[in-house]
């Protein structure tokens, strides 16, 4: 690496530490708790986090907003047999191996000039409210599982299934939920990653949950 591009670097390393010391003063008294480089809290019947990245092969600060119900993780919990995991603190949620995925919900990217690292996280915080509630606005009015359904990677790649399934299943929505889960087992439908428990993925699992817990 040339001696400019190293410098260069160290620069946004340092940049990325000023910013992240900025956000944990900008978050007090906010409601929103940090965890590495995540901000956490929950709004109504959702769980929201964000996460602020400071590039370091460019001049550029990413900023995203992902949510999901709070009662996603518990449902997937019982069906894993990992009830124990209800007693973590709710960070938990956002970097916890065996939990359902947030999904994405709002990004602003910043370029250069950048602001200083305090302007940059007031901004940060500023937006993750703004986003936030705008969202949890929607989904007051909207079942969460239309909007995972409807998110790219979802319908691209089969992200997000768990969450959809958990989703699904709180909405009452049990032949859907069961009809995503055997194509998933099947394989005739995709899904990225899955969770094991004792042998047996998240949705053997479910198949036998859905089993024992008809509508």
């Amino acid at each position: 690496m040339p001696a400019a591009d190293r410098i260069a670097e160290k620069l946004r390393m340092a940049r990325e530490k000023d910013t992240l010391r900025c956000l944990k003063a900008a978050v007090r008294g906010t409601g929103w708790r940090i965890n590495q480089t995540a901000a956490f809290r929950q709004i109504g019947q959702l769980f929201v986090v964000g996460f602020l990245d400071s590039w370091r092969n460019a001049d550029k600060v990413a900023m995203s907003l992902e949510a999901k119900p709070m009662a996603v993780d518990p449902l997937f919990w019982a069906i894993m047999d990992l009830e124990a995991n209800g007693k973590e603190p709710l960070s938990f949620r956002a970097w916890g191996a065996f939990v359902c995925g947030s999904v994405p919900v709002a990004e602003l990217n910043l370029t250069a000039p950048l602001p200083p690292p305090a302007d940059a996280a007031s901004m940060f915080v500023t937006w993750l409210d703004e986003q936030a509630r705008e969202f949890a606005n929607h989904y007051a009015a909207n079942p969460f599982s239309t909007f995972v359904e409807a998110n790219k990677n979802h319908r691209e790649r089969g992200a997000y299934a768990t969450t959809l399934i958990c989703s699904l299943i709180l909405e009452g929505r049990i032949g859907d939920a069961r009809s995503l889960t055997e194509a998933i087992v099947s394989g005739r439908r995709r899904s990225v990653g899955t969770h094991v428990s004792e042998g047996k993925t998240f949705y053997q699992r479910a198949l036998t949950w859905l089993d024992t817990h008809p509508a």
